[in-house]
């Protein structure tokens, strides 16, 4: 979701990658013992949400895609895609719905054209990673979860903590949810006071 994000993703990523290779290395697995690049791949592309901070690489190897995830984060950009997806772009929203567009991406996919791909997905695109795979797709895979921004939120000392035991009058003006959300947003009652009313909506 956010710059910082991605680049702590990366940083789960490649050092999971760094364990598996030294843990195969370790029983004595020639190179390669690392995960499958076509699993890893496709765990990343359908098992995980499109946010709005995406990066793509093109390898053809771990190997090769640890060196590109290292190079990202000394801040190299060569054979690097990385883009943001911007709130309300329509261009995107229109080129992802037109289908004539649709098709030449289908074309796109049957002629291995991920680098036509990949630019447009980390700016917006939403892209049908299955077709890429057939009838055949390869497993998920274990992968790192998505790395929480660590903040914290403190609320005040002085708030008053009023018993969710004490009976809440429903008055004319917040028979609707719109009212009772006014109500929250400006203060006048508490959030525990707002789900009581508004499970009395339900």
């Amino acid at each position: 979701r956010t710059a910082e994000q991605l680049q702590q993703k990366v940083r789960d990523l490649l050092a999971f990658l760094e364990r598996e290779s030294a843990a195969a290395a370790a029983d004595g697995y020639t190179p390669g013992g690392e995960p499958d690049l076509a699993s890893l791949a496709y765990t990343l592309q359908v098992g995980r949400e499109a946010m709005a901070q995406r990066l793509g690489v093109i390898v053809d190897s771990i190997a090769q895609l640890v060196e590109k995830l290292r190079a990202y984060l000394r801040g190299e950009g060569e054979g690097i895609y990385q883009g943001q997806v911007k709130p309300n772009e329509e261009s995107i929203m229109i080129i992802s719905q037109d289908d004539d567009m649709k098709a030449a991406f289908d074309k796109w996919i049957e002629r291995k054209k991920l680098p036509n791909l990949l630019d447009l997905w980390v700016r917006g695109l939403d892209l049908d990673w299955y077709k890429l795979y057939g009838d055949k797709p390869p497993p998920i895979i274990s992968l790192p979860a998505y790395p929480f921004a660590k903040q914290r939120y403190w609320t005040s000392a002085t708030l008053k903590v009023q018993s969710a035991d004490i009976p809440i009058k429903t008055t004319g003006n917040l028979k609707s949810i719109e009212a009772i959300i006014d109500k929250v947003d400006c203060g006048s009652i508490e959030t525990d006071q707002a789900v009581k009313l508004l499970n009395t909506l339900v």
